[in-house]
Parts: C-alpha cells; structure tokens; sequence
C-alpha cells in the first residue's frame, strides 16, 4: 500500500523545520552545518527563524540541503501533507533501518494554562 511519499532525492528540502528536525537527528549545531554547507552562520540562524516555507537564496538552500542529504539525511514529503526527515545509519552490519521525525504542516498547538 504506498502513502504516495517521497524520500530521498525525490523530496526536497522546503521548510525550516526540516533543516531543524534534521540537525537534531544528527546531534549538529547551527554553526556546524553552516561551516558543513558553507554558508554564513547569521544566515543559517536567519533561514531556521522562519516558520514555514524555507525562504533565501536558492544557492544557499541548495548548499544546506546537500550537507544534510551528505550526512544521511533524507527529506520526506507525501500527499497527505506530511513532511520529516530520515536519517540513513551508516553502521558496518547494521540493519538498514532509519529512525525518522515526521512533521506535520498546520498543526494548532494547544495553549497550556
């Protein structure tokens, strides 16, 4: 039964929660994937701050996305409206299973009291 997702090179990066959810997988700091990517780090800060649609540069998207995708990240979109992050494991023997994140667009948060 598919889920008409995509993963991998089909999906791509586009929402800052992605880039956020895909660093913590990988335990990284925003200046390590700015020095990963090579961009500067008040940009990355800039691109993160934004809820929603990753805006900036296409260049600058492009180099984030290739220094998480070079890290084992994949990105996940399908048509349900869901979108997350994978991170492929790369251990000698290991199973091949990817822990993942899935993020919901247009999620209402609850206020707390």
């Amino acid at each position: 039964m598919s889920t008409g997702g995509r993963i991998g090179n089909n999906a791509k990066m586009r929402y800052s929660a992605q880039i956020r959810a895909a660093r913590a997988l990988l335990g990284w700091s925003q200046d390590w994937l700015a020095q990963k990517a090579e961009i500067g780090l008040a940009t990355l800060r800039r691109i993160e701050q934004i809820e929603g649609v990753v805006k900036g540069n296409f260049s600058t998207i492009i180099k984030i996305q290739q220094a998480l995708e070079r890290a084992g990240i994949h990105f996940i979109e399908n048509d349900s409206g869901e979108i997350g992050v994978s991170f492929k494991i790369r251990s000698a023997g290991g199973n091949g299973d990817s822990p993942g994140v899935r993020l919901r667009k247009n999620v209402k948060r609850k206020s707390g009291k």
